[in-house]
């Protein structure tokens, strides 16, 4: 038992190394998590931050999950909105920063697309890879959305590009494919992630503790290994802690570096104001000796007027009186400044409310309208969206088809070329017996009508000169032959006349009129009739073949087409893999410079934030009002301050809140003096020029301003002011003058030192 708790002791204390034990918070962690605490107290319906109220399923998907949830990382979740309007009310009053909440009963969640579950093997919806309480799962659900969790950057773009996945992609390094295409990785969310690594780290410390628990209360052992493997990691942590203690003590040795140059410099300045101090502390015991002179001569002659008054009224002297009258009315005048005051502040903080009130409603129906508008945009890309996927689901199917087709091609053209080849050389051969046939056929027409004339010219001569001819029996006499017919006899054409569409193939009819000559010339005309039969075959036959030669012949030019359209095909992905490249590279360029922009623009910001409170306050401060005015500046983009505008309100003293262009000139000069003053204070220079800024403000106001730069002047800060009321140069230190020489005509200064006389 004690060798396997020594082993589990092991291996829980390496574990706390690699964890890195000694490290310590930031500064801005331990605020935040002050803050939450503070917030919990004060408003039950605070919840936490949405980091701390889910844990990923596996160490695996930490870094996934920090990256999924980005900005909502750190929102906090409260019950309904009213809690979160009084949580950022208070924020305000505090002053404690910014911070993004997230009410349950109010925030829009959206059903996660259950078509995207099962889609791939190696994903998985991100909010299956979170851990988390059913009270919170509408904030959850809300902060990781329809966003899925990929093993590998493949799948992810697979999913993306391919499947056309209409959600977040995100990886388990970190990497992000977003819904329109663009990819973000390469830094990762390792602060994010190792905020859950923080409560490992607690757990560990407390298996150590048990552990060790359970040591103790073993049977003392003989053997001291077991005790020395432990002080052996005991004395690793501590020399880990040591070099962290080490860093430390380097970083306050510089601190405190800094500090005693500063000190020194604050050293030298009073030795270099302690002359000036030592003479007006002369001059002020001469004065008071001089009041008191004054004071006790008056206080003998008031004695002598007001001697009966006062010994009516019982008091030894007229100051007595005096005294006890003037505590009376002082205590009622701060009592009626304190009201005036308390109703000031309720009268400004009433008129904040209510513009608040007004610019939430007003941003409210600008969303709902933004929203409406959102909506109809979002279903008419629907829309295209649908009608996009059914043209390139039609245009696949069409390049599949003509794919097949081709290929289909290329086999009937690979097995019928011979054949072709064959048919055509039949065709030629074929088609010269039918050139020899028809020359034939056309001798024969030609032929049979010669003879058709002869045998008319036969005929009508032998009835002419009463020839007997060898007639068939069923054959007519000569008798019935015409003897003026010689024209129709003679002409071939007046033979087709009365012939049908259909009977061009046949032989010329020869009018013979029903007169048989008994001679055999039947074979001449069957032999006639026999070549036309054949030539009509072969020409049905070169039709057809024709045809099929016309069906088969692949289109030649289709493997070209393909193949330049593929070598675009290849080339365009070339340049766009090498423009995404390059988007890469410039993002995570831009991604650094607005990173160094927002840290440089956040530190000066918080630095004059800081500083324009008490400027404002010391300027408008004053016997009657000690505690001066209030103005303060709001980021209005918190998450990229320098695209938007920075608000500067100024509230004088026993004024309501009112916009800065409703102040007079005076306050606004006033105002604008703060913010350059503190605007200054956050890169001082050696110089500072102030051209007629006095020339709205009154003699108190001027005084004021005088005062504030006598305060603040120093040796290694000039102030220069360019001024034409005795307010401000008659404290000054020197005078320079600008006057014209009217002998030179030409301009010339004048300088007067003013400290000799002060």
């Amino acid at each position: 038992m004690r060798t396997e708790l020594e082993e589990k002791l092991q291996v829980v204390l390496r574990k706390l190394l690699e964890a890195d034990d000694g490290k310590k918070q930031n500064e801005r962690e331990i605020r935040a998590k002050e803050l939450i605490s503070t917030l919990k107290r004060i408003f039950p319906g605070v919840k936490g931050r949405v980091s701390d109220l889910c844990r990923p399923k596996q160490k695996k998907y930490s870094e996934a999950v920090s990256t999924v949830l980005g900005r909502h990382f750190d929102a906090i979740v409260v019950d309904n909105e009213k809690t979160a309007k009084e949580c950022i009310q208070h924020l305000r009053d505090q002053r404690a920063g910014q911070a993004t909440f997230i009410p349950l009963e109010t925030i829009q969640v959206k059903a996660f697309n259950s078509s995207l579950k099962g889609m791939h093997r190696a994903m998985r919806p991100a909010i299956e890879t979170v851990d988390y309480d059913d009270s919170v799962s509408r904030a959850i659900i809300y902060a990781c959305g329809n966003s899925i969790v990929c093993d590998d950057l493949a799948t992810a773009k697979y999913l993306c590009y391919e499947r056309n996945v209409d959600a977040k992609a995100v990886t388990l390094d970190g990497t992000v494919i977003h819904k329109g295409g663009l990819m973000t990785g390469g830094r990762g969310n390792q602060q994010n992630s190792k905020r859950w690594e923080d409560s490992e780290v607690e757990n560990l410390y407390k298996l150590k503790e048990r552990l060790m628990g359970d040591l103790a209360n073993l049977p003392k052992s003989h053997r001291r290994g077991s005790e020395e493997e432990t002080l052996q990691g005991e004395l690793v942590g501590l020399e880990q802690r040591l070099t962290y203690a080490r860093d430390e003590l380097k970083a306050l040795e510089r601190n405190l570096e800094s500090q005693r140059s500063q000190l020194d410099f604050v050293k030298r300045q009073m030795e270099d104001l302690r002359p000036k101090y030592t003479e007006r502390k002369e001059t002020l015991d001469e004065l008071d000796e001089t009041i008191e002179t004054s004071q006790a001569s008056v206080s003998t002659v008031e004695d002598e007027i007001y001697r009966e008054f006062c010994k009516r009224l019982g008091y030894d002297n007229i100051r007595e009186y005096e005294a006890h009258q003037g505590s009376l009315l002082e205590e009622a005048s701060q009592k009626k400044l304190e009201f005036t005051t308390q109703k000031s502040r309720i009268e400004n903080q009433l008129s904040f409310e209510k513009q608040r009130i007004q610019a939430t409603d007003d941003r409210v129906n600008g969303l709902k309208a933004q929203y409406e508008r959102d909506m109809s945009l979002i279903e008419e890309l629907k829309g295209q969206q649908d009608e996009i996927r059914n043209q390139l689901d039609e245009f696949s199917a069409e390049l599949d088809l003509l794919r097949e087709a081709l290929e289909h091609q290329k086999e009937i053209y690979g097995q019928s070329a011979e054949k072709l080849a064959e048919q055509r050389r039949e065709l030629q051969k074929r088609s010269k017996h039918v050139e020899a046939a028809l020359k034939n056929v056309n001798t024969l027409e030609a032929e049979i009508q010669r003879n058709s004339s002869s045998r008319y010219a036969l005929l009508r001569r032998c009835k002419l000169e009463d020839i007997d001819l060898p007639l068939t029996d069923s054959s007519n006499a000569l008798d019935k032959l015409p003897i003026d017919d010689l024209v129709q006899a003679a002409d071939p054409d007046a033979m087709d006349v009365d012939g049908a569409d259909g009977e061009d193939d046949e032989a010329p009819v020869v009018q013979d009129y029903g007169i048989e000559v008994d001679f055999d010339s039947l074979g001449e005309t069957l032999k006639e009739e026999a070549d036309d039969k054949l030539e009509e075959e072969l020409l049905e036959k070169v039709r057809v073949l024709n045809g099929e030669l016309d069906k088969m012949a692949p289109n030649a030019r289709a493997m070209e087409r393909l193949e330049s359209v593929e070598n675009k095909l290849r080339g365009t992905e070339k340049d766009f893999e090498t423009a995404r490249k390059q988007a890469r590279k410039a993002k995570e360029e831009f991604e650094a410079v607005m990173k160094k922009r927002s840290d440089l623009f956040n530190k000066a910001f918080t630095h004059i934030s800081e500083q324009i409170g008490p400027i404002y306050r010391e300027l408008t401060r004053s016997s009657n009002y000690p505690l001066g005015g209030q103005a303060y500046l709001d980021i209005e983009d918190s998450d990229e301050p320098y695209l938007d505008g920075i608000k500067y309100h100024a509230m004088p003293p026993l004024k309501r809140f009112r916009d800065m262009e409703h102040l007079s000139g005076g306050e606004k000069t006033m105002a604008a003096l703060a913010l350059l003053f503190a605007i200054h204070s956050y890169q001082p220079s050696p110089f500072f020029v102030l051209d007629e800024v006095d020339a709205a403000l009154d003699n108190t106001n001027v005084a004021r301003i005088a005062n504030y730069i006598h305060d603040h002047a120093a040796p290694g800060m000039q102030f220069i002011v360019i001024s034409l009321k005795t307010g401000l140069f008659q404290n000054s230190e020197a005078l320079v003058g600008i006057f014209r020489d009217q002998v030179e005509n030409s301009s010339k200064s004048l300088t007067l030192d003013l400290r000799k006389y002060t």
